[in-house]
C-alpha cells in the first residue's frame, strides 16, 4: 500500500451552523473526532486545518498513516461509525482526566514504521505508566512520596506496585490479569533502560502490551462489539 508511512488527506469535517464565540467548541470536535480515529486505526490522524468565515488556519502535523494492525477494519466504514458512536460520550467524558490523547499519541506514535522495536516497548510502557497512574488518581489512592499507597489490615501504609495498579485497572473492565513477562519487560525497560531480550521475543511481548492497551482504551470509552487482537490476528468481542 503506497501511502503508508505517508501524509494523506482523507476527509473534510463540516460542523454547521457554528457562532463565533463557539468556534473554539467546533475545533474540539474535530480535534476529539481525530483522536478516535487514531484509536480505531492505530494511526495518526490529526487536522491540517481549519476554515471558519473567511479565515483558514493551516495546523502543522508530523502524522503518518500507518493501520498496521488497526483493531477496527479501516475498509469497514459502519465499523467506524459505531466506534465512534459508542466512545464518543465516554471519550469525551474522560479524555483530560485519564490523559486519553495522550496516550493514544503514545500508541500511534510507536505504530510508526520507522520506530525500532526498543522505541515501540518504551513508548508503550510509558502508555501504561499513564493510565495507571491516571486510573489510580481517579479512584482516589493516596500518593506519597512518588508512590500510591494504601493502608493493610493493620493500618500500615504498603505501597502499591506496578502490576497490582493495573491489575486492578483491568478488572474494573473485566480484562484479564497483565502478563507477568510485560510486566517483567516493563521493569527492565524502567530500570535498565534497555532490554536484553532479543528482537524477536520484544515483538512479541510489544504485541500483546499493544492488544491490552487498545482493548482497554475501547472498553473504557464504551464500546461494545467486536474488533481485531493486536497479538493474535482474530476477532474478538468487547
Amino acid at each position: 500500500m503506497p501511502l503508508l508511512g505517508e501524509q494523506v488527506h482523507t476527509t473534510d469535517i463540516v460542523v454547521r451552523d457554528v457562532r463565533e464565540e463557539d468556534e473554539s467548541v467546533a475545533r474540539r470536535i474535530c480535534e476529539d473526532l481525530c483522536w478516535l480515529l487514531s484509536l480505531a486505526r492505530l494511526s495518526q490522524v490529526r487536522p491540517c486545518g481549519f476554515t471558519f468565515g473567511n479565515r483558514f488556519e493551516v495546523v502543522g502535523t508530523d502524522a503518518r498513516m500507518q493501520e498496521f494492525r488497526p483493531p477496527i477494519d479501516p475498509f469497514d466504514g459502519t465499523a467506524t461509525v459505531d466506534m465512534v458512536t459508542f466512545c464518543w460520550p465516554g471519550f469525551r467524558r474522560l479524555k483530560r482526566h485519564r490523559k486519553l490523547p495522550e496516550v493514544i499519541d503514545y500508541l500511534t506514535t510507536a505504530e510508526r514504521r520507522e520506530q525500532p522495536i526498543e522505541i515501540k516497548v518504551l513508548l508503550a510502557s510509558v502508555a501504561f505508566e499513564s493510565l495507571k497512574t491516571t486510573f489510580a488518581t481517579c479512584a482516589g489512592i493516596d500518593f506519597h512520596h512518588g508512590r500510591f499507597r494504601e493502608r493493610d489490615p493493620n493500618g500500615k501504609w504498603q505501597n502499591l506496585r506496578f502490576e497490582v495498579l493495573v491489575n486492578r485497572m483491568l478488572k474494573s473492565q473485566r480484562m484479564p490479569p497483565i502478563r507477568r513477562n510485560i510486566v517483567s519487560l516493563r521493569n527492565e525497560i524502567i530500570h535498565r533502560g534497555v532490554s536484553e531480550k532479543p528482537v524477536e521475543r520484544l515483538a512479541d511481548l510489544y504485541a500483546e502490551m499493544m492488544s491490552v492497551a487498545t482493548k482497554y482504551l475501547l472498553r473504557v470509552t464504551g464500546f461494545r462489539g467486536s474488533v481485531h487482537d493486536y497479538a493474535t490476528q482474530q476477532q474478538v468481542i468487547l
